[in-house]
């Protein structure tokens, strides 16, 4: 699987059931965090913070 060809299901699954890391994820791709980062924001995929307050 490409980067550019990465379906949002595809990146749910690493990122959501696989709890990979932005990095981890960047690194499996050889692209960078912040291309990772852009792309769960354009298919509207956050994990919500925790307020431990």
């Amino acid at each position: 699987m490409k980067w550019e060809d990465i379906t949002k299901e595809e990146l749910k699954e690493l990122y959501f059931k696989k709890d990979l890391l932005k990095v981890e994820i960047a690194n499996m791709f050889n692209v960078t965090k912040n291309q990772v980062s852009y792309k769960l924001a354009k298919f509207k995929l956050n994990k919500q913070k925790k307020n431990d307050g």
